[in-house]
């Protein structure tokens, strides 16, 4: 059971790499709409600097996963629970935004829905 809630882990940081990748394409996007016009420079320079404190808070959970303890994984439907427990206290304790938790909570969900089907 240890074995598939390392594997577990690993992918799901994994996930939340993807996600900050996400984060950052949606600031592109806003670039390019703010070239053409579609939006102002002051509402790209809010929405970038929004972006970017998000990408900082997905950073930071994917960081603080690596000290996270597997000692007594007994099935990955607990492993789960605890990680998203987890992962909203970090993301509380930072003071990142709650859109943070609940983009890091789905991709975890995710992850364990791949996991148990597999």
């Amino acid at each position: 059971m240890k074995e598939l809630c390392s594997k577990f882990m690993k992918i799901l940081k994994i996930e939340l790499e993807d996600l900050k990748e996400d984060v950052l394409l949606l600031e592109e996007v806003y670039k390019e709409r703010e070239k053409k016009g579609e939006i102002t420079r002051y509402v790209l320079l809010e929405n970038s600097g929004l972006l970017e404190h998000e990408i900082a808070g997905i950073r930071h959970l994917v960081d603080s996963l690596d000290s996270f303890s597997l000692n007594g994984c007994a099935d990955l439907d607990g492993v789960a629970e605890r990680v998203d427990e987890y992962m909203k206290r970090k993301n509380q304790e930072s003071d990142f935004p709650d859109v943070v938790y609940h983009l890091a909570r789905k991709r975890l969900y995710k992850v364990h829905k791949y996991i148990v089907g597999v």
